[in-house]
């Protein structure tokens, strides 16, 4: 890729792993505390577990992707899509017209009869898509 470029990232979990991931309310004291002092964050030692996660959330810093820092550290640009919005992901129109065309047959969980159908599926969608091109134009 050229320097600077743009990845797009939808939230999928291998997209979305965390890193310095803030602990949550099932999180014991310990935990807590390591993390607080990890990030530098003052906190008084005789603090109870409500007490802490409170000082976690005021100080939470923002979600902290590590496929983001790779992207970055690679002189690229991250932009994540938001959540529930599989309209802004054209992959996901592919995924659901492709579902919709093997959905249409009975493949009998028959491994080979169900490649086949994938790759019939596609060369109909990929028909469909220059028929679309054609007829708008």
């Amino acid at each position: 890729m050229k320097p600077k470029s743009v990845v797009i990232l939808d939230n999928a979990k291998t997209h979305s792993k965390q890193y310095n991931k803030p602990p949550v309310q099932s999180s014991n004291v310990k935990t807590i505390k390591n993390w607080l002092n990890k990030n530098n964050i003052y906190y008084n030692n005789s603090a109870n577990k409500q007490e802490l996660l409170k000082i976690v959330k005021e100080n939470n810093f923002y979600v902290q992707h590590t496929v983001d820092e790779i992207i970055l550290n690679a002189d690229h640009i991250a932009l994540r899509l938001p959540p529930y919005h599989c309209e802004l992901n054209p992959i996901e129109l592919v995924w659901a017209q492709l579902k919709k065309i093997i959905a249409k047959h009975n493949f009998n969980n028959n491994s080979i009869e169900f490649k086949n159908l994938i790759s019939k599926a596609f060369l109909e969608m990929y028909s469909n898509f220059w028929l679309n091109c054609i007829n708008f134009f």
